[in-house]
């Protein structure tokens, strides 16, 4: 198990129920979020929610092999 972060290190603005509205933005700073978050409830309604970057899983390793002849 690695450390947990300090805090997230960035936030998203996601509307349930909305597949054509998958978050593309990286907010840097929760502010940032916050601000994105009202705009969006006021110009469409419903309910928005922000979502933090909490935790990370990366795969590092790749086996890569080379064959020494081409087979054509």
């Amino acid at each position: 198990m690695t450390q947990a972060m300090a805090q997230p290190q960035f936030y998203l603005v996601w509307r349930e129920g909305s597949h054509s509205n998958t978050p593309t933005f990286k907010h840097p700073n929760y502010g940032s979020a916050v601000a994105e978050c009202k705009r969006l409830t006021r110009e469409n309604g419903g309910k928005f929610y922000i979502l933090a970057h909490v935790a990370t899983a990366e795969k590092r390793d790749i086996d890569f092999t080379e064959v020494d002849q081409i087979p054509f």
